[in-house]
């Protein structure tokens, strides 16, 4: 994605911002943990053998800890991604899980973090899950949080360009059910366009979403080298 494939330039700042002041440090918490939850409750779901209700009141208690506790303050981004320093605390807090919920419990709370109409449909996310490692669990969860922020991104940005089409195409044919993905006729007869033309809007919308994922794995990482890293790690491409 991009020119000669590179990883946009803007993003890798965002945790080199983690130094900041407490209040623009917060923030920026707030966002990565809001943006990435879903990997989180996948692997302590994983790891402890919690039912869903359990498993969403713990992912709370780490949030509770992670952003209260600060444990934050000694993420250093030359060693490694966001990630990676995501599953290092994770395994520190299974050891003292509890704590974390009683604190929760009585009344500590995760304030200004609310996943609750995430947390409805979290329970069905294990379903989709083929490994059962924590670690392994994990890891496709975050490629599919990635994956999924990336799309809407696609979505959003090619609407505002007024290409409703292109998206309406990729949504048909890419984004479809395996057993009901339609021809490159059947898509031409229904709006109205040669196969030239679906085979254009489709390497558009693919360009622009390999770009957009590029994008999000920017934003967990701190330069070119670590991201491209991250690419090969998580996607298995270059």
């Amino acid at each position: 994605g991009g020119k000669n494939g590179r990883f946009p330039q803007t993003t890798y700042g965002l945790l080199s911002q983690l130094g900041a002041v407490a209040h623009d440090r917060k923030k920026i918490l707030e966002r990565l943990c809001t943006s990435y939850w879903r990997p989180i409750y996948i692997y302590l779901r994983t790891m402890l053998a919690k039912s869903s209700e359990d498993a969403k009141d713990i992912t709370q208690g780490f949030f509770l800890w992670i952003l209260e506790d600060e444990a934050f303050r000694k993420y250093m981004p030359e060693r490694g991604s966001f990630r990676r320093y995501l599953k290092i605390l994770l395994t520190s807090f299974v050891g003292h899980h509890e704590e974390s919920l009683q604190r929760l419990r009585r009344g500590g709370g995760v304030r200004h973090l609310s996943f609750d109409d995430q947390m409805q449909e979290a329970s069905l996310q294990t379903s989709t899950l083929t490994v059962s490692d924590p670690n392994a669990a994990f890891d496709q969860e975050w490629v599919k949080a990635v994956v999924d922020r990336a799309t809407h991104d696609t979505k959003e940005i090619l609407l505002k360009n007024e290409d409703s089409l292109s998206w309406k195409i990729f949504e048909k044919y890419d984004l479809a059910e395996p057993e009901s993905v339609p021809t490159y006729d059947d898509l031409g007869k229904e709006f109205g366009v040669n196969a030239f033309k679906i085979r254009n809007s489709l390497f558009k919308v693919r360009q622009l979403l390999r770009t957009r994922i590029r994008v999000q794995i920017a934003e967990t990482t701190t330069d070119e080298q670590e991201a491209e890293r991250e690419w090969r790690t998580l996607f298995g491409a270059h």
